[in-house]
């Protein structure tokens, strides 16, 4: 039976040579992304009004803050995928043998990562910028950076 889930499902796709076993906690994983920025993202908007903006003082409308938080909330996803990237993958690690991983797997495991956190901060620096100018603190922005 776990044979079955070791066979190649995909061989000629974007993330090369995947098993049944790799692709179902692939899925599981992005099912853990989605789940999070979608929990912390209703969590945050519901509770965002004109009168919780009046209260900070902030003179920007609901909608452009919503987009700033859900930048916020994007940037903390990647943090979350952030951290498996720290998972050793040199060949002469102790660790990956504990989990039943080769070298070669791991490393495309980590490529495969590295891909959805470049995803996830490019997608939260794009809607920053965007806020940004629409809010017109973009000049503000780039003397505190200079």
């Amino acid at each position: 039976m776990l044979a079955r889930w070791k066979q190649p499902v995909l061989v000629k796709g974007p993330l090369g040579i995947v098993s049944l076993f790799e692709l179902s906690f692939f899925v599981m994983f992005i099912a853990l992304l989605v789940w999070s920025f979608s929990t912390y993202l209703h969590n945050s908007l519901s509770t965002i009004t004109a009168a919780s903006i009046a209260e900070y003082g902030l003179k920007i409308k609901v909608w452009e803050y919503k987009l700033e938080t859900a930048g916020f909330w994007l940037g903390i996803v990647g943090n979350i995928a952030l951290a498996f990237l720290f998972f050793p993958v040199t060949r002469g690690s102790s660790v990956l043998p504990l989990f039943g991983l080769t070298s070669e797997a791991s490393i495309k495991y980590h490529i495969w990562l590295g891909h959805i956190v470049m995803t996830l901060f490019t997608a939260h620096g794009v809607i920053f910028i965007i806020v940004w100018i629409i809010t017109h603190q973009f000049s503000e922005v780039l003397i505190v950076f200079n």
